[in-house]
């Protein structure tokens, strides 16, 4: 009737399981001062099973005529009468007591009842005949059979439908356009003839880029008499600063060089250009002076506009074009009588990748949000806005790492991971060039 377990009094009867409250220097509370609010009793042990006997006899009676099992021996143990109660105010005694009812051992119980309440059993109990209902099933309607529902329904296609295949590369990479996409903006959409053209949003309001006063026959190469290296970038590209995120997400700065370095030592062979656009090589080469594509010879755009409009301080080498102070690239040593050579596979990767990503728009978009600047990828307009912020670092707190280095290590980067496969790497032709300045010098 009563157990003690781990110090905690419980009161078991017809398998319900109640516990008693300890109270400090009284003894233990009731049981049934849980569901009943009139009920304050607190005692030992002894005078606590009086008490249930005593004041409790309804909800004891009730509890075990609920109860789905026998217990003679708890009957006789409490000194309950055998006569089953059916007073409607000892129901209501036992319906309090019933809604203590928490525990498992009452989920026959609760099931007994929920039958009883049945629509079949209250049916059943209602049916003035004495003969117990049966379940007659319900036919269906007599205007829709289920063949016919099942003949009007459309057949099932089971056909498999095969997805299109996934990127290569990680999802952290820009969902760049697919080859069906439109070609350069340059080549799509011809810019306007200048000397009626409206300045965008990027140039210095007011200005009109003017063609006739670029000098790119003699040299040296001049725009207004002002040699192309000294010309002035508008100010539109001091707001364009790349995050270090992406530099931590690979590891750290030191890290990122030591990957550069063996990301050029690999493309090395063969010419830049056949690398990062996969075209075929006419002829045998590994240098863009030689190439039989459209950044080769003297002529080019490459070689007689971007690569004289780029212009570095003393912090890259003026013939190979790498930092000397970042020893991560392995620059040789330089000095008065020691002059590099020999390094111009290292000057093709260095000027000529930033070139390739900046006339490509499928490349360059895909760059630049890899480096988490795509809204300044179609901000560049001319070459000089373009070569200038090329060569300024790219970090407020790094020395020596100029934009120029992130952006070749970013394009390696991405087609070591085979980020390319997907985009559209057409070269544009030369005759859809941009402007040479985009503000007045």
């Amino acid at each position: 009737m009563y157990v003690l377990k781990r110090g905690k009094l419980e009161f078991v009867v017809a398998g319900l399981t109640m516990p008693c409250t300890a109270s400090a220097g009284v003894g233990y509370q009731c049981p049934f001062s849980r569901v009943d609010a009139k009920c304050k009793f607190s005692g030992p042990v002894e005078e606590l099973e009086t008490h249930v006997q005593a004041n409790h006899t309804f909800a004891l009676q009730s509890i075990f005529k609920l109860s789905d099992k026998v217990h003679s021996a708890e009957y006789a143990e409490l000194g309950l009468p055998s006569t089953p109660i059916t007073n409607a105010a000892e129901r209501q005694a036992s319906d309090r007591a019933l809604r203590y009812n928490k525990q498992k051992q009452v989920q026959p119980t609760r099931a007994q009842t929920a039958r009883e309440k049945s629509p079949i059993r209250i049916l059943s109990q209602s049916s003035t005949s004495s003969s117990p209902a049966t379940r007659v099933p319900t036919p269906p309607p007599a205007t829709k059979s289920l063949r016919s529902t099942f003949t009007q329904a459309p057949p099932l296609d089971l056909a498999i439908k095969s997805k299109p295949p996934k990127p290569a590369y990680d999802s952290h990479f820009p969902k760049v356009q697919q080859p069906t996409a439109p070609k350069s903006t340059y080549k799509s959409s011809p810019p306007p003839n200048p000397s009626t053209a409206q300045p965008s949003s990027s140039t210095v309001a007011g200005f009109v880029y003017d063609p006739t006063l670029l000098n790119v026959d003699t040299r040296p190469y001049s725009y207004n008499g002002i040699v192309l290296g000294n010309l002035r970038a508008a100010p539109y590209i001091r707001e364009v600063r790349i995050p270090i995120d992406i530099v931590d997400h690979y590891g750290g700065l030191d890290l990122v060089l030591t990957s550069l370095y063996d990301l050029v030592e690999e493309a090395k062979e063969p010419c830049i250009f056949h690398l990062i656009t996969g075209t075929k090589s006419i002829t045998t080469h590994s240098q863009l002076y030689r190439c039989c594509g459209t950044m080769g010879g003297k002529k080019c755009k490459y070689y007689k506009e971007f690569r004289q409009a780029l212009h570095a301080d003393t912090i890259i080498c003026w013939k190979c074009w790498t930092p000397s102070s970042l020893p991560q690239l392995r620059h040789p040593e330089t000095g008065k009588d020691i002059v590099c050579k020999g390094r111009e596979d290292e000057e093709d990767i260095y000027r000529g990748i930033p070139y390739i990503v900046w006339r490509i728009d499928a490349l360059r978009r895909c760059v630049f949000h890899f480096l988490g600047i795509p809204e300044f990828a179609d901000r560049f307009v001319s070459v000089v806005d373009y070569a200038k912020w090329l060569v300024d670092e790219a970090f407020d707190d790094i020395r020596n790492v100029t934009n120029m280095l992130m952006i070749t290590w970013a394009c390696l980067q991405l087609r070591s991971e085979d980020a390319f496969t997907v985009l559209d790497l057409t070269f544009p032709s030369d005759r859809d060039y941009p402007p040479m300045v985009s503000c007045p010098q």
